[in-house]
């Protein structure tokens, strides 16, 4: 088992030999840490879920008639106290029971019976990159997982069966998470700068564009229409494509190194840069016009609702609005925040932090 967990952490470019017996752990922090923004959705409306009700932390959270899920829920949890499970989805499907899904350091992904615990089937996957996490969605009431793995293979999964019903091998290494467009596409970004949408019917690559840039952010982000992705090329450039054919809509350039994926609220996207000593936050508007730049001291996290982006500072948090990047409130709390999570409700937004719930009126 050493032997195992050493080989997957040298696979993440950080070996840890001459380390103590708690090395799993150590991996397992270290997976979340990479992943827990991945594992958050960035779009405000993901239709393909219709039907479905996610679990997270044990508190349900049901889908409106509409389709649409809160921007603020983490339908995916990860494990850090757990050296072996570093990702779990539950899953209440429109008709059946619900199944557990977890993904181990071991690449094995598995189903279990959300009140026996039986396992229902288990699939051992290729390597799959700390960045990246399955993609679990919906289409005609039927239950799919999506997998990029880190040698530059997609996989779709009956969700329920743990069938594989097609893989498609792409040009190079997929650290990125796929991305489902509009029930029909799923998109995938590769360190080589190729960009591809396949079918989610065969996995026939619909399209590909060569950005001619390395792939740097932790993923591609799909705004809550699914018309147009958005990728940080080379560090630094910001890309707008269209969802479904691959276009390039536009490119800006910003200074420094991104340190993120692109945050997407109010309609603005906002990328996160280290420039020296300095933190940027760019705000382009849908048409890749500079809405706002922001400067600040170093920052520890941040994290988004729509309207709304919360920067940690140490034990300070500043809350800003996403629209103009406007500082509209301040918290002083005791000690720093290992996480904080935005959400909104009853016309007060709240600050959910290890410390406890903060709460401002919006305005």
């Amino acid at each position: 088992m050493e032997r195992e967990l050493t080989a997957f952490a040298e696979s993440l470019r950080n070996p840890l030999r001459g380390e103590s017996a708690e090395i799993g752990a150590s991996i397992a922090n270290k997976v979340y840490n990479e992943r827990k923004l991945s594992l958050v959705p960035r779009v405000a409306a993901l239709p393909a879920l219709v039907g479905c009700l996610f679990l997270s932390g044990g508190m349900g959270l049901m889908l409106s008639s509409n389709g649409s899920l809160p921007a603020d829920a983490a339908v995916e949890t990860v494990s850090p106290e757990n050296s072996e499970i570093i990702w779990e989805k539950q899953v209440k499907p429109a008709t059946g029971d619900g199944f557990n899904l977890t993904l181990d350091l071991q690449d094995t992904l598995r189903a279990s019976h959300q009140r026996s615990g039986r396992i229902l089937w288990a699939q051992h996957m290729p390597e799959i990159a700390a960045t990246s996490a399955p993609l679990v969605f919906t289409e005609h009431q039927k239950v799919f997982i999506s997998i990029a793995s880190a040698q530059g293979a997609v996989y779709l999964l009956n969700g329920v069966t743990g069938q594989v019903l097609w893989m498609q091998n792409l040009s190079d290494r997929v650290d990125v998470s796929p991305l489902q467009i509009k029930n029909s596409v799923i998109a995938v970004a590769c360190t080589d700068g190729k960009i591809y949408g396949m079918s989610v019917a065969d996995g026939h690559i619909d399209y590909m564009i060569q950005t001619d840039s390395e792939i740097t952010a932790l993923e591609p982000v799909a705004d809550g229409r699914g018309e147009h992705i958005y990728a940080i090329a080379d560090k630094k450039r910001v890309l707008a494509l269209n969802a479904m054919t691959g276009d390039l809509q536009w490119r800006r350039e910003t200074s420094g190194v991104a340190t993120n994926s692109p945050i997407l609220s109010a309609n603005k996207i906002i990328t996160p840069t280290v420039d020296g000593g300095s933190f940027k936050l760019w705000a382009f508007d849908i048409a890749g016009n500079l809405s706002w730049m922001n400067t600040f001291n170093r920052y520890n996290t941040l994290a988004s609702t729509e309207g709304y982006i919360a920067i940690v500072q140490g034990p300070v948090i500043t809350l800003l609005k996403a629209e103009t990047g406007e500082a509209i409130h301040y918290w002083q709390l005791g000690k720093t925040p290992a996480d904080i999570e935005l959400m909104t409700e009853n016309g007060m937004l709240i600050v959910r932090t290890d410390q406890g719930n903060l709460t401002s009126a919006l305005n």
